[in-house]
């Protein structure tokens, strides 16, 4: 738990987390509680692994190898938003992009929001689901400072009353071979862009979620 100005408090709470399958998908449940605030908001990060609606042709083509039927992406649709049941706020990782985000919203009784990404590789791209009453939620789409470091992200503004809150997905390089030190790169980015909002606005809470591929840990230390 982090003890934010103005009594804000922010607590963290890692649920579960489900090995990737075709017709499921890892997941990293996080419980968000603020104190200060009028309610509280529960926040989820969920790994599609692979949502690709198969009757589109995505650039990066990931999805050929093993592009699922029709009725499995149905499927694979009813199964992942059933893990999102009262949730009122994810980030979502490895979809094909508006398309499988509305359809996932949609399943889940949920709002969307989208901005195209530059990974043009794979294909994959973020989004946010939400169902955040009394709130004002709002895309900020992609971060100047991180636009050429980190290809798969999202901005989302969130506002109550005076409170403010700020999401960021974000779905990172694998640190593997050369791609390990542009995984520290991204990291990095991200850390300096949260203290530059941070000292610009101390009372805004910002929550970093999505898959970062790496525990965020050194040595036993955070990053």
């Amino acid at each position: 738990a982090t003890r934010w100005p103005e009594g804000v408090r922010i607590s963290l709470l890692m649920v579960a987390q489900l090995r990737p399958r075709l017709l499921r998908a890892g997941i990293t449940l996080l419980l968000l509680t603020a104190a200060a605030w009028a309610s509280e908001v529960r926040v989820a990060t969920l790994n599609c692994f692979l949502l690709f609606d198969p009757r589109i042709d995505h650039r990066g083509k990931v999805d050929d190898a093993e592009r699922t039927t029709v009725s499995q992406y149905d499927e694979k649709l009813s199964n992942l938003s059933s893990l999102l049941r009262g949730y009122q706020a994810v980030g979502v990782q490895e979809t094909g992009g508006r398309v499988e985000l509305a359809a996932l919203a949609t399943r889940a009784g949920m709002k969307w929001l989208w901005e195209p990404g530059h990974d043009t590789a794979t294909g994959q791209e973020v989004g946010f689901l939400y169902e955040m009453p009394g709130w004002n939620v709002s895309s900020r789409g992609r971060v100047r400072a991180l636009d050429r470091i980190v290809s798969k992200h999202l901005l989302v503004e969130a506002r109550q009353g005076p409170q403010r809150v700020l999401f960021l997905v974000v779905h990172l390089l694998r640190p593997i071979g050369n791609q390990s030190i542009k995984h520290q790169h991204q990291v990095s980015a991200i850390g300096e862009w949260m203290r530059a909002e941070s000292a610009a606005d101390p009372r805004t809470v910002m929550v970093v979620l999505g898959d970062t591929n790496s525990t965020l840990t050194e040595r036993g230390k955070p990053l």
